[in-house]
C-alpha cells in the first residue's frame, strides 16, 4: 500500500505554492487551456487571462497564476477532494511546490509532475529539484535542475539530471556531485546498484583536493566503489599538477577505517612508545575499543572503552591498568618525576607496580510533557598522574615524532576519585536540577617508605555535596494586555539549595554548610521616545547559610549571609546603538534579617553607574564609572554616618574612569587604549597602548608576503620605572604556490624609564635614544651591543612549510631565551623540528560533467 502526505493541503486554504490539476487525457482539449498558460506562459498571457475571466490582473506572476487556478476551480468544480484521498494512499511526502499536474494515461499510469522548488520525499528518497516527474505505478522518478537526492543512508548527489527506479534501486546521475568518504572523483557517467551498494563510474578523475586544479589527482579509465568502503580503479595514472608522474594498470584501495590503529612515537618521560588501539565493532548504537600499549621507560598498558547508546539513555565502561616500572619523586629533574630510579640509585630501575583506572557513566532519558535526565559518574585512578603516563593516546604513525619530537610539557597532576549523581527535569522554560557529588584529593601518603608512584599518594575525601538543587523559571506574562504598560513583563523566578561537608587532611569533617535561597524578580523595556529607553526591574529575595557547630568567624558569616531582601535596577539610556549615554542605578536592601554588623548596615549594594559609547568612522569609544551611595554604619549607636567625611571624601566612592578607545582606519591596522584614571585620587593611573598591524603584498610572479607587528606598551603613570614595552613581529611569504617561509621575533623592554630624560636624570642615569637601542638589539654580530641594549629578546622562530594540501611538511627552528633553574643567568634553548603531518580532510566531492552517452 503506497501512502502520500501532503504538508500543504489545498492553495485556496493555507495559501502555499501547490496545485493539483486531475483532468483525463482522453477528454478533448477546453478552447483556452488554462494549464498550459499557466505552465508556459508569460506574466502578460497571465494578466491577459485573468482580464478575460474579469478578475483583477494585479500581482506577480506566482500571485496570478494562484488567482487563475482558483477561479479555474470555483467554475468547473473539480473533485479534488477525491482525488487527494486517493493519492494520500500513496508514498509520497510532498514539502513544496509551486503547483502540480496529475495525469491519468492511456495505458493506467499515474503520472505526477512536479514544478518550481520542488521538495518531495518519495520511496524514502528526498529530492529536491526544479521540476520532478513520478511514474506512481511504474515506481520510475526522473528530475532537472539544481537537483539534490539523498537515499536512505545519507548518500547526497547533487546534479543536473537523474533518472532512478524505486522497484530495482538503481540510478543514473549526470553532471553530479556527491560525497563517498574523503575523495573527489568525476566522470561522464555516475552508475548506483542496490547489489552490493556498488558505484561505477567511467573516464574518472580522482583526488582529495576540491580546487579546480588540485594539487595532485590520479586519472583513469573506470572506478568501482564497493560495498565496506572498497574502490578498484583501472588504467590508473598519477599527477602532481600538470604533471604525470606514475601509471598503474590497477589500483585498489580500502576507504573505511581500519579497525586497528597503531602509533610509535617518542616522548622525554615515557621513552619509545608503542600505541595500539583496535575498534572491535562501532555503530551509532554501540562501540567497543581495545587498548595495548608499550612504553619504554614506563612499562605495558592495556585497557578497553565500551559505550552503548539505547533510546532510555547510554552507557560508558572504561576500564584500564598498567603494569609500570617504578617513577620516582627526583628534585633533580625538571619534571619532578623521573622513570629513571630512585634518588639514591645508579642503575635504572626494575620495580614494578600496578597502576590503574576505571569509570562507569549511565545516563537515563524519559518522560514526555516533563523532560528527566539522570546521570550517574563513578571515576578512581590509582594515582594522579595515571592521565598523564598512560590516556593521552595517538592514532596514526608520524615517523619524525619517532626520529627527534620529545615533549617538554611538565606532567600534570590530576584529580582523585569522584562520583557524581544528577538528575535535570525541563519543561518549556522550567528546569529543576538535583546533584550529589563526591570529591577525594590526591595527598601524600606518609605511611610509605619509598617515594614512588603509586604509593606516594592516597586519596582523602575532601568534599561531599549531598544535594544541590536549583529550579528556575521564567516567561513574559500579561501578553497584550492594556494598558500597554503592564503588558509583555518578563518574569524570572529560582530556588536552591546546597549542603556541604568539607574534611581535613585526617578525612574528619571539618566543616558542614547549608546555603539555600530563592527569588521572584520582574523587568521590561519601555521605549520612551525614538532615543529615550527606560529599563526597570524589581526583585524579592531571600537567602540563608548555616554551619553546624560553628566556629566564631563561621556564625558571623552565616550572619551576613541570612537575609530577606529587595533589589532593584534601573537603566536610562539615551541615543542609538551608535552614540549612547547610559544612566543606570543599582540598589540591594536587607529588610529582614538578624544583625551581623555588616560594615554598611541593610545596604548591600547601591551604587549609580554611567557608561557612554560612541561609534563614528573609524573610531570607537567607551567609557565607565560608577559611584558608590553606601553610607558607613555604626552599630553602637545604630546611626548612619555623614555621606561625605574627612576619611571619606566624596571622590573617593568613585571607583576608576575606564576609557576604551579603538581606531581602525582600515582592516590591516588597529590603534587600542585603555586609559584608567583614579578619581579619588585625581590622576592618572595606567595606560596600556596597543598597536596591532598586518598586511599582505604581491611580490614576483603574484606570489604573497604578509608582515604583520605587535606592540604593546604597558605605562604607570604613578611609577614609570614599571613601565615595559613589548613587541612581536613576524614576516611570511609564499615563495612558491606549495612553499611557506616564516619568521617571527619576539621582544620586552622593561627599562621604558632610560628613554626618559626627567626619568632617567631623577634616578641618576643618563637617557638613552631609544631607536639606537632597538639596533642594537639586532645586531647579532656583536654580543656587546646586544647586551647593552634593554630591548631583550625572548623568542625566535623561522620556518619553512610544504603545502601538500592533505598534509604538510613543516621544517622549524626555536629560540628560546630561559632563566637557568638556578636563577643565575639566561640560557639560549634552541629546538629543531622536521614533521610531516595530515592536515584536515573535507568531505568527498565527486564531479560529473554533461555527457550524451547517457
Amino acid at each position: 500500500m503506497i501512502r502520500v502526505r501532503w504538508i500543504f493541503i489545498f492553495f485556496i486554504i493555507i495559501a502555499l505554492p501547490g496545485y493539483l490539476f486531475p483532468f483525463n487525457a482522453d477528454e478533448e482539449e477546453p478552447e483556452r487551456n488554462i494549464y498550459e498558460i499557466v505552465r508556459y506562459g508569460t506574466i502578460d498571457d497571465l494578466k491577459a487571462e485573468c482580464r478575460r475571466r474579469g478578475i483583477t490582473d494585479e500581482g506577480d506572476e506566482l500571485t496570478l497564476k494562484r488567482r487563475l487556478l482558483k477561479h479555474e476551480l470555483e467554475l468547473t468544480g473539480v473533485p479534488f477532494d477525491d482525488r487527494l484521498k486517493e493519492i494520500t494512499e500513496s508514498d509520497i511526502i510532498l514539502n513544496r511546490s509551486e503547483f502540480i499536474e496529475y495525469w491519468e494515461g492511456e495505458n493506467g499510469e499515474d503520472l505526477l509532475w512536479l514544478h518550481g522548488d520542488v521538495d518531495v520525499v518519495y520511496a524514502g528518497k528526498k529530492i529536491q529539484a526544479d521540476e520532478v516527474k513520478i511514474n506512481l505505478k511504474a515506481g520510475i522518478i526522473t528530475g532537472s535542475g539544481n537537483v539534490v537526492f539523498i537515499d536512505e543512508k545519507g548518500q547526497k548527489y547533487l546534479a543536473e539530471s537523474f533518472y532512478y527506479n524505486a522497484d530495482t534501486d538503481d540510478g543514473l546521475f549526470f553532471n553530479a556531485r556527491t560525497s563517498l568518504d574523503t575523495f573527489i572523483y568525476s566522470g561522464d557517467i555516475i552508475r548506483q546498484f542496490h547489489d552490493g551498494e556498488k558505484f561505477e563510474a567511467d573516464n574518472v578523475s580522482l583526488s582529495t583536493c576540491n580546487l579546480k586544479n588540485p594539487h595532485y589527482r590520479v586519472d583513469a579509465e573506470k572506478l568501482y566503489y564497493y560495498e565496506e568502503g572498497r574502490i578498484l580503479i583501472k588504467d590508473a595514472t598519477l599527477y602532481y599538477g600538470s604533471d604525470s608522474i606514475l601509471k598503474l594498470p590497477y589500483f585498489y584501495k580500502r576507504m573505511e577505517e581500519r579497525p586497528i590503529k597503531s602509533s610509535l612515537y617518542f616522548r622525554e618521560r615515557s621513552g619509545i612508545v608503542v600505541q595500539n588501539t583496535y575498534t572491535s565493532f562501532k555503530t551509532d548504537e554501540t562501540e567497543l575499543v581495545l587498548k595495548g600499549d608499550y612504553y619504554e621507560r614506563l612499562g605495558i598498558y592495556t585497557g578497553a572503552d565500551y559505550f552503548l547508546a539505547y533510546p532510555s539513555g547510554e552507557t560508558t565502561i572504561n576500564a584500564s591498568a598498567a603494569l609500570a616500572k617504578d617513577i620516582y619523586r627526583y628534585d633533580d629533574v625538571t619534571e619532578e618525576w623521573s622513570p629513571l630510579g630512585p634518588p639514591d640509585s645508579t642503575k635504572y630501575s626494575v620495580n614494578r607496580s600496578l597502576r590503574y583506572k576505571g569509570r562507569v557513566y549511565q545516563k537515563f532519558q524519559f518522560g514526555e510533557i516533563f523532560r528527566n535526565e539522570a546521570e550517574l559518574n563513578l571515576e578512581w585512578p590509582s594515582d594522579p598522574y595515571y592521565d598523564y603516563d598512560f590516556e593521552r593516546r595517538s592514532m596514526r604513525f608520524d615517523p619524525f615524532q619517532l626520529i627527534g619530537q620529545a615533549e617538554y610539557d611538565f606532567p600534570r597532576k590530576g584529580n582523585g576519585f569522584s562520583w557524581y549523581l544528577n538528575d535535570y527535569i525541563t519543561r518549556d522554560s522550567l528546569s529543576i536540577s538535583v546533584q550529589n557529588d563526591v570529591h577525594f584529593e590526591p595527598q601524600r601518603n606518609l605511611t610509605e617508605k619509598y617515594v614512588s608512584l603509586p604509593d606516594y599518594y592516597e586519596y582523602r575525601l575532601y568534599t561531599i555535596t549531598p544535594p544541590s538543587v536549583a529550579l528556575n523559571h521564567s516567561r513574559t506574562i500579561l501578553n497584550n494586555i492594556a494598558p500597554e504598560v503592564f503588558s509583555d513583563i518578563k518574569y524570572a523566578g529560582n530556588a536552591n539549595y546546597m549542603h556541604t561537608i568539607y574534611y581535613d587532611e585526617n578525612a574528619v569533617s571539618s566543616s558542614e554548610v547549608h546555603k539555600a535561597g530563592t527569588s521572584v524578580g520582574l523587568s521590561k523595556d519601555y521605549d520612551l521616545a525614538e532615543y529615550i529607553r527606560f529599563s526597570p526591574g524589581v526583585l524579592l529575595g531571600a537567602q540563608g547559610q548555616y554551619h553546624v557547630e560553628p566556629s566564631d568567624s563561621e556564625i558571623s558569616d552565616d550572619e551576613t549571609n541570612t537575609l530577606v531582601y529587595g533589589r532593584t535596577g534601573e537603566s536610562l539610556t539615551f541615543g542609538s546603538s551608535n552614540l549612547y549615554l547610559e544612566l543606570n542605578h543599582d540598589l540591594k536592601y536587607k529588610l529582614f534579617g538578624p544583625d551581623d554588623d555588616y560594615t554598611y548596615g541593610r545596604f548591600r549594594i547601591h551604587e549609580i553607574g554611567l557608561e557612554g559609547y560612541v561609534h563614528w568612522w573609524y573610531l570607537t569609544d567607551r567609557i565607565t564609572t560608577s559611584y558608590d551611595l553606601r553610607q558607613t554604619y555604626d552599630w553602637k549607636t545604630e546611626e548612619y554616618e555623614p555621606f561625605v567625611t574627612d576619611t571619606n571624601p566624596f571622590k573617593s566612592r568613585f571607583t576608576p574612569l575606564i576609557n576604551y578607545l579603538t581606531f581602525a582606519p582600515f582592516s590591516a591596522l588597529s590603534l587600542s587604549d585603555r586609559t584608567v584614571y583614579d578619581i579619588a585620587s585625581s590622576r592618572f593611573k595606567t595606560n596600556s597602548f596597543i598597536l596591532n598591524f598586518s598586511d599582505s603584498y604581491l611580490f614576483s610572479n603574484d606570489r604573497e608576503i604578509t608582515a604583520g607587528w605587535l606592540l604593546d606598551w604597558e605605562h604607570n603613570f604613578i611609577n614609570p620605572v614599571l613601565d615595559n614595552l613589548s613587541s612581536i613581529f613576524s614576516l611570511t611569504a609564499r615563495v612558491h604556490p606549495y612553499w611557506l617561509v616564516y619568521f617571527w621575533v619576539q621582544s620586552r623592554n622593561d627599562d621604558i624609564w632610560r628613554y626618559i630624560p626627567k626619568s632617567a636624570r631623577e634616578r641618576g642615569q643618563e637617557p638613552v635614544n631609544p631607536v639606537v637601542d632597538l639596533l642594537k638589539s639586532f645586531n647579532f654580530f656583536n654580543v656587546e651591543d646586544r647586551k647593552e641594549s634593554y630591548f631583550k629578546m625572548k623568542s625566535l622562530s623561522l620556518g619553512l612549510i610544504h603545502d601538500l594540501h592533505d598534509w604538510e611538511l613543516k621544517f622549524d627552528y626555536t629560540g628560546n631565551r630561559e632563566l637557568s633553574y638556578d636563577g643565575s643567568r639566561y640560557l639560549w634553548n634552541n629546538t629543531y623540528s622536521l614533521s610531516i603531518g595530515l592536515r584536515e580532510v573535507k568531505g568527498v566531492d565527486m564531479h560529473t560533467e554533461y555527457s550524451e552517452r547517457r
